[in-house]
């Protein structure tokens, strides 16, 4: 029995990989399917949903080379977003990324650690967001497939699985 309940924070990339399985395979995206299956509290900011949906478009409208969706395909997957956040699968949360504070904070994260700017605004969230308070086995757990933004995150002390390799932690 599961006596406590963590937040799961998805990053852009670790999104996308939910969203386009089954449909596209690729590396990490299985073990993230099977664990969400596993667990719930999945929650993420607009703008990694923005990004998601950015990546989601250059898989059927970028370069041919690049293309691995279909038009019904590339619709699909934006349908199953849809579905995700509509039926709360996947929460939705806005972070103040226009406040002073957050975004020097941000500015200094970009410089520590060769990120961009929405990569440390989702560590930002995790860290003084709306779980940051929960602590012991229910504390946040940030969930990426980037391998840079996963040490960054583990610089900055945030508990972190990178889905491509790692288990994630209990």
């Amino acid at each position: 029995m599961i006596d406590y309940a963590r937040f799961h924070f998805l990053d852009a990339s670790a999104l996308v990989k939910l969203l386009l399985h089954p449909d596209i395979i690729e590396e990490g995206s299985e073990r993230l399917a099977d664990y969400r299956r596993d667990n719930s509290n999945f929650g993420t900011i607009n703008l990694c949903i923005t990004e998601a949906l950015t990546v989601i478009k250059s898989k059927h409208f970028g370069s041919k080379k690049n293309r691995s969706l279909n038009l019904d395909g590339y619709l699909i997957v934006a349908n199953r977003l849809k579905v995700m956040l509509g039926h709360k699968t996947i929460r939705a949360f806005e972070f103040d990324f226009l406040s002073n504070r957050n975004f020097t904070e941000a500015c200094h994260l970009v410089k520590n650690h060769g990120i961009d700017l929405i990569d440390a605004f989702q560590l930002l969230s995790v860290s003084s967001g709306p779980f940051s308070s929960l602590t012991g086995k229910s504390h946040t757990l940030f969930i990426t497939a980037d391998e840079n933004l996963s040490k960054a995150a583990q610089n900055e002390g945030i508990e972190t699985w990178y889905c491509i390799r790692d288990a994630p932690s209990n």
